[in-house]
């Protein structure tokens, strides 16, 4: 290793006495080499470094059930910047593990400690705690309490209790302060530098036909993202190791055939012919299923046209793949806190009787061909007016798909608007009134039902829709004066409040409301996301798992069930310096945060009620493929 990588493994370490050790080693190290005539620490090796990814199902206890993913991985990032991070420490970034009391009363019940943990000593001085908080932390039972990680602590108060067990001595946890407690600080989780991992579920992305990882033979043209050729034989190729790629090429009256070729067989053809259009419409293609862990060699090529044209045209407008590369510093689609596409298909069965019919989860659903995509074995489904043994209706207001038969196993992905739907009966909604003008200048009120909604509209409430039992849309009165039968008002004072006439546009009384509206305070679907933190070793104290007998840095974090709180299928994967902004991490000042090594793995699915623990190896290897030992 050169001379100047372990000075900056070396500045990347915390101060103290280890540290002055090894730069006095260092130094002994020098001079002896200055003294054989060298020019300092001449010793070198060239390492590479491989990746490891284990996904395995958990309980709630935690407990394994079931191995999701095991497999080799690239390491996108140098194992330099990995093992810098993982070794070094920032005394800025301690982590805490806070707990606050589960229960009602806010007080746990006795919890014991061995009397030998303590040296003899009492558990307090005073109101002054005697020992280590990690100490009284190590007894309890996570259980009891609400956890969370922050980088300040949370204080907690401890009183002690009479002991019933022989050779222990009892205390108690509680928020609260009281005269006969004294407080106690948070389990210091670590003192190094913190990493999290984060999880994504991003395909591919678009690849620019102008990237140098693209090869064009000479009679490709590109004009901004549109690569095209009249040319028999001409191509475009690239080399890369993938799991998929999409291709965009554009159909019209003057089209060519297309080839695709993967690793030298052809593929598939494309006729990119038709001589019904007026306007060019593209097509697009995907072939998954490629070997992530060797090169795949994808050549487009013109091969002319079984139609009578002149000069046909290949034109294509798109490619799409999935190769990591170094300059990324995040994930292509990692989970949000609000969710408004639901991309990994979930399974279904209709009612029994008809209608046959399936209820989303979640909606109202997009608009658009493509906001649902429905599979039945193997057979895409379409959305059409009649129902017929491979279409579907949707009502999007209420996210019900229909069928024309009982169906088991049917295959749903949708996109919804991120809109909020409630529905209300009107009895259960309290009286109002609306403060209207007359002529006179005087004030008079018109009786209204007041429903009270669990969100705030936003200030511009134009995109809500609210509609009567028999499905009629209400109008928004834009002022008081406007309130009348057939309309809604929003009050200004308190915007969760819609205030409802009493009767509709036709005088009719109304019974019951259905309401979608947006608002800030619920842009789609809470996920309950957030980045893992690397656990802590459960047998030594180092952070992460150092395994220096066989060369390797082991990262373990969990997933438990309900995070994220929909079906998903885990297709990457990030190592970051960080938690996001959105985590919410308490004590966490915004710093920038890196994302140093990511990784693709095998589509994963978790569902939404599947804990899941990641287990992530990186292991450094010497040029005789061997793990480096230090």
């Amino acid at each position: 290793m050169r001379t100047e990588i372990i000075n900056k493994l070396m500045a990347m370490l915390p101060e103290g006495e280890r540290k002055n050790m090894l730069r006095q080693k260092l130094e002994m190290l020098s001079a002896k080499s200055n003294n054989r005539g060298g020019e300092g620490l001449q010793d070198s090796f060239e390492f590479k470094t491989t990746g490891h990814i284990k996904i395995e199902a958990i309980d709630e206890s935690g407990n394994v059930v079931g191995t999701l993913a095991d497999q080799p991985n690239l390491v996108v990032d140098g194992a330099e910047e990995v093992l810098l991070r993982a070794f070094s420490g920032d005394p800025n970034r301690v982590l805490y593990k806070n707990r606050k009391v589960k229960n009602d009363t806010g007080e746990t019940n006795k919890i014991y400690i061995p009397e030998s943990k303590l040296n003899g000593e009492a558990l307090f001085d005073g109101d002054q705690l005697l020992h280590a908080p990690n100490l009284l932390w190590g007894e309890v039972n996570d259980e009891d309490f609400e956890v969370s990680y922050g980088f300040y602590p949370v204080t907690v108060y401890v009183k002690e209790e009479v002991s019933t067990e022989l050779g222990k001595k009892a205390f108690s946890v509680s928020n609260k302060p009281s005269a006969d407690r004294v407080p106690m600080s948070s389990e210091i989780y670590s003192s190094y530098t913190n990493m999290f991992i984060g999880i994504g579920e991003g395909k591919n992305y678009p690849v620019a036909l102008s990237d140098p990882r693209l090869k064009l033979s000479e009679n490709v043209t590109v004009q901004e993202n549109r690569a095209e050729s009249s040319t028999t034989g001409a191509n475009i190729e690239f080399k890369a190791k993938i799991s998929n790629f999409k291709l965009e090429v554009e159909s019209s009256s003057t089209g060519a055939k297309v080839d695709v070729y993967i690793n030298s067989m052809l593929k598939d053809t494309i006729d990119t012919y038709n001589g019904d259009l007026l306007e060019p419409e593209t097509l697009v293609f995907e072939y998954d299923d490629l070997n992530i862990e060797g090169e795949t060699e994808v050549r487009i090529v013109h091969s002319g046209s079984d139609h009578d044209i002149l000069d046909p045209i290949m034109a294509i407008t798109g490619i799409h793949f999935d190769e990591l590369t170094k300059d990324m510093n995040g994930l292509m689609k990692e989970f949000k806190n609000f969710e408004k596409e639901f991309v990994t298909p979930t399974t279904f069965n209709t009612t029994p009787m008809g209608p046959y019919t399936i209820q989303l989860p979640h909606f109202p659903v997009a608009e658009g061909v493509d906001s649902v995509q429905v599979m039945y074995e193997g057979t895409p489904f379409s959305e059409g007016e009649e129902l017929t043994d491979t279409t579907y209706k949707v009502d999007r207001f209420r996210g019900v798909l229909e069928f024309n038969r009982a169906l088991t196993g049917v295959s749903v992905s949708y996109k919804i608007t991120g809109e909020v739907y409630d529905s209300e009966l009107v009895s259960t909604m309290s009286s109002g009134s609306v403060a209207v003008e007359n002529e006179l200048e005087e004030i008079e009120y018109k009786e209204s039902n007041d429903y009270t909604l669990e969100f705030s509209l936003n200030e511009d409430p134009g995109d809500t829709v609210l509609v009567d039992q028999n499905g009629e849309e209400l109008t928004l009165a834009a002022t008081p004066n406007d309130f009348a039968d057939g309309t809604y008002f929003v009050d200004p004072s308190d915007r969760k409040v819609i205030q409802i006439a009493k009767n509709d546009k036709h005088g009719n009384p109304i019974t019951h409301v259905e309401i979608r509206y947006m608002t800030k305070e619920r842009p789609g679907i809470p996920t309950g996301y957030t980045r893992a933190i690397i656990e802590k070793p459960k047998t030594v104290n180092e952070y992460p798992w150092f395994e220096l007998d066989k060369g390797a840095v082991r990262f373990v974090a969990e997933f438990p069930e309900m995070k994220p709180g929909h079906n998903v299928t885990i297709r990457e994967m990030g190592l970051f310096d960080g938690p996001r902004v959105d985590d919410k991490i308490a004590g966490f000042r915004n710093y920038p945060v890196k994302a140093f090594s990511l990784v693709r793995v095998g589509e994963t699915r978790k569902e939404t009620n599947t804990g899941i623990r990641i287990t992530w190896t990186i292991t450094l290897l010497n040029e005789e493929g061997q793990p480096f030992k230090a």
